[in-house]
């Protein structure tokens, strides 16, 4: 990946920086697609990195972390620590290549090979790293918080309930009592959760804002690594160590298991996007694929559990390449 700096680097990264700076800023509109263009801030950042090198990608950084601290101070620290990390890293890492390895010479009367190809970085070991910068994030900011839900008094309970009951007032009639009571009850199990499911859907925003750029990069022939099938990424095994290793820790409580479900929910998310490229791979030359990739998707919260624990096993039970194998074996007879 290119580190270069010149004229046309800095502008490209200005203007890939100030738009990130608008959409990080979208929020304070009030508008109903403030959710989806902030979603969408690291998507710049990626696009000027894989298009003209991670100097670009750094000066949008710079840039977009000065205009959005004018404007607000505290949503440009939650750009420099959530948005801009995956977006940046993920995409230097995507440009990474090395000279593949030459094949030995078998004959040393036969000419040498031609020079090989480039080997690029795994877009598995990549999605492993950008997890486990999201859940450095979440780590972070729990820490520093003291994040404890078991620590809840019960007037912090009914305060979070009040916030919650009025949130979903809005637009819809009041709760009633026993709606209340039903949210102070499981307000805990759902701050339990919380530092999973953050990151993981952290995860999951930082990964696809990389597919998208790359995808947008590639449409304009910015891209220089040639397109590879997503749906056969592998994440390292460490990754999958980790995983079960903080599952493990998750159990303890207190912050140190918040900490620990916090790092669960990137690699979760990273295995069940293994489980979903399972289901891509498998379904192909299927009649009713598609029906089945869109059911999968809009009801994606459902599939959420199956499509991890397919993607913990695709390590050993290998259904993807069999399913390769499968389409490449000719016909019988």
């Amino acid at each position: 990946m290119r580190l270069t700096l010149s004229f046309r680097t800095i502008a490209i990264g200005v203007v890939a920086g100030l738009a990130s700076a608008l959409l990080m800023l979208s929020p304070a509109g009030g508008s109903a697609l403030a959710v989806p263009l902030t979603a969408a801030v690291g998507l710049p950042l990626v696009i000027v990195s894989l298009g003209w090198g991670t100097a670009a990608g750094i000066v949008a950084v710079v840039v977009a972390s000065a205009a959005t601290a004018f404007g607000h101070p505290l949503l440009a620290l939650d750009f420099a620590v959530f948005f801009a990390p995956p977006a940046v890293v993920g995409s230097h890492l995507i440009g990474l290549a090395r000279p593949r390895p030459a094949a030995p010479v078998v004959d040393p009367g036969m000419p040498a090979p031609p020079k090989s190809d480039l080997e690029w970085y795994p877009l598995g070991r990549m999605a492993a790293i950008v997890a486990l910068i999201a859940a450095a994030a979440a780590v972070g900011i729990a820490f520093f918080a003291d994040f404890n839900p078991a620590a809840l008094s019960a007037e912090q309970i009914n305060d979070l309930t009040a916030i919650y009951a009025q949130m979903m007032s809005e637009g819809g009639p009041a709760p009633t009592a026993d709606d209340l009571a039903a949210i102070r009850q499981g307000l805990p199990v759902m701050l339990a959760l919380l530092p999973l499911i953050f990151t993981a859907v952290w995860t999951l925003i930082a990964l696809i804002n990389l597919y998208l750029g790359a995808w947008i990069a590639a449409r304009s022939d910015k891209l220089a690594r040639p397109w590879e099938d997503v749906a056969g990424f592998e994440p390292p095994l460490w990754a999958t160590l980790a995983f079960f290793a903080a599952v493990a820790f998750s159990t303890f409580g207190g912050t140190f298991g918040a900490l620990a479900l916090a790092l669960a929910g990137g690699f979760a998310m990273l295995h069940l996007l293994v489980g979903l490229g399972v289901a891509h791979t498998v379904t192909r030359g299927w009649a009713l694929r598609v029906p089945l990739l869109i059911t999968i998707y809009v009801l994606f919260g459902l599939f959420a559990l199956p499509l991890l624990v397919i993607g913990l096993i695709e390590r050993f039970a290998r259904l993807r390449a069999w399913a390769r194998g499968r389409a490449l074996a000719p016909p019988s007879r």
